[in-house]
């Protein structure tokens, strides 16, 4: 996976995303490496230079970055595809949804 931008941390607000939360807040971003519009993948990097994985970009809200994946997991449409599947087949097979005509596909 190869994205243009990148997101650079502020030192040690990289605690959240190490915890695997999923959203980077405005306060956190340092700076932003090459061109990211609302919408785009990219990736989000430590002071470090550590990368911590890659979400989505929004530069106009205080949640700067709804993370997808973590570390260097692949973020692609094959992972977001099987995500999909994944939470599809997790609700078909609940038994307290067997009834309804309406559900929560993914949050």
């Amino acid at each position: 996976m190869s994205s243009a931008a990148q997101i650079v941390l502020s030192p040690g607000r990289e605690a959240s995303v190490l915890r695997r939360h999923p959203w980077v807040m405005s306060g956190a971003v340092a700076r932003v490496e090459g061109e990211a519009g609302a919408g785009d993948l990219v990736r989000v990097i430590a002071a470090d230079g550590a990368l911590l994985g890659h979400g989505h970009y929004a530069p106009q809200s205080q949640l700067r970055v709804r993370m997808l994946g973590f570390g260097d997991e692949p973020c692609d449409d094959g992972v977001i595809a099987d995500r999909l599947r994944s939470a599809i087949g997790a609700r078909a097979a609940h038994p307290l949804l067997a009834d309804t005509d309406a559900l929560r596909l993914v949050n």
